[in-house]
């Protein structure tokens, strides 16, 4: 029998990213396991901003300052989106880092997350080739089994 105890939900708080919670709410009922939502914030100065003469002008603040915002602003979401989850979800968790997809990966290994449960916004072309897939980066890296979820065009 496979034993699924956490569960590792995966948001970037956008609206197709919802696409993920009733599935990870089945499999919480089903298995008696919590979720566990992370939002990963990617540090700006180390994004593509970071390229360009002095990041700071182009976000009109530092980038420290911006990030701690960001950061506080995903705790406040993750805390709504934990309360229409219900009683299965045990944690919220929102950190700041350079890839999402690498961010997901180590706090899966580190907490030894069962299962992860994320949408994929399933970009092709040169979206894809632009953005690359975190979901795509996350499915061949994880230490567990991931189920991605396309969202409805």
């Amino acid at each position: 029998m496979i034993a699924i105890r956490e569960i590792l939900v995966p948001t970037d708080l956008s609206e197709a990213s919802a696409a993920a919670f009733p599935y990870a709410r089945g499999f919480a009922e089903s298995f008696h396991a919590r979720i566990v939502l992370l939002a990963v914030i990617e540090d700006p100065a180390r994004s593509v901003l970071a390229g360009l003469d002095s990041a700071d002008l182009w976000l009109g603040r530092d980038a420290d300052s911006l990030t701690a915002g960001l950061l506080k602003e995903a705790k406040a979401r993750l805390r709504i989106v934990a309360e229409k989850l219900g009683t299965a979800c045990s944690e919220t968790i929102a950190i700041k880092g350079v890839h999402a997809a690498r961010e997901i990966v180590r706090v899966a290994g580190e907490r030894g997350s069962d299962l992860i449960v994320l949408a994929t916004h399933g970009r092709t072309g040169v979206a894809h080739a632009l953005m690359g897939s975190t979901a795509e980066r996350v499915v061949r890296e994880a230490p567990c089994p991931v189920l991605a979820v396309r969202v409805p065009r």
